[in-house]
Formats: C-alpha cells, structure tokens, sequence
C-alpha cells in the first residue's frame, strides 16, 4: 500500500507518511538500498517530532546496515541535536562516541577530525588520530592533533592526557 501511494503519478498530502513506511518496510525487509533511496525522498521538516525522531533512528540502521559509518555517524549526531528527550539525547550521544572509539577505521577517523560538522565527538578523533601517530613515532603529527584537542576541550580528562 506504501509502494502504490509513493509509485502514483499524483500527489498526495499523505506521501511523505508512505515514503516513512516504505522505508521501513524494506528496512525490515533487508532491502536496504531501496530503503535508503526512499528514505531521501522524505521531506523531514514535514514530519511530526515524534517521527522525525522515529525517521532518524532508521536512517541511521539503514546506512549502518549499509556500512556508511561517516553517514551513520552524522546521522546519530543530528539525533542528539535535534531530540528533546534528554535519555534520548544522551543514548544518542554515548552511540556516537562508541563509533569514534571503536566502530570507525583510520581514514574514516581523519575525516571526522577534519570537520568541524562532526560537532561534539571531533575532539575525540582528534585524540585518537594523534594517538595512531604516537604510536606510529610520528611524533610531530601526533603533538599538532594532540594541540587541536586541547584546544577544542581544553577542561577534559583527553587534553589533560594531550598534555602529557
């Protein structure tokens, strides 16, 4: 019923909904490139807070089904930006650090501590990329992200260890 509403050739107020629930049915499905292709038609702004926040969360299981950790990444971090509900907002927060420490790989790390878009968990990348060079005897690199960490969270146990 989702298809055939999303499929017509004539709009409906009610397509955006269907474009939702198609997604998640090919989501639950295991069909995952179609869910994702339908998920980017819907129009978010139009939604309801409720599913925004519904529509973020399978968002973000699609394009970890997907393997697209960075997307995935900027996914959880606009959840925890754009929920209300404070358990929520820090459940969303912790996953987003999770990936940081031990979900991304090296080159995937040195894009999030590139950009400031990755927001509150690019100090974190930070840390770790100079972390990878120290242990590499990259000394000089390492020492310039470890700078960049103290200076992004200068009051933090990381540029504390920065320091040292």
């Amino acid at each position: 019923a989702y298809l055939s509403v999303t499929n017509s050739e004539f709009s409906s107020p009610r397509e955006n909904e269907a474009l939702f629930g198609a997604a998640r049915a090919l989501y639950k499905l295991g069909r995952y490139d179609e869910a994702l292709s339908l998920s980017n038609r819907v129009k978010i702004a139009t939604l309801s807070t409720e599913h925004k926040n519904d529509f973020g969360v399978l968002k973000y299981n699609i394009l970890y089904q997907l393997g697209d950790r960075l997307e995935a990444l900027k996914t959880l971090i606009a959840l925890t930006e754009s929920t209300t509900e404070e358990d929520k907002k820090e459940r969303y927060r912790i996953k987003a650090l999770e990936y940081v420490e031990s979900i991304l790989k090296e080159n995937e790390l040195q894009v999030v501590a590139s950009q400031s878009s990755y927001g509150f968990v690019r100090g974190h990348a930070l840390y770790k990329v100079g972390l990878m060079y120290f242990e590499q005897r990259d000394y000089s690199r390492a020492e310039s992200y470890f700078s960049d960490v103290i200076n992004l969270m200068p009051d933090t146990d990381f540029a504390q260890s920065a320091r040292n």
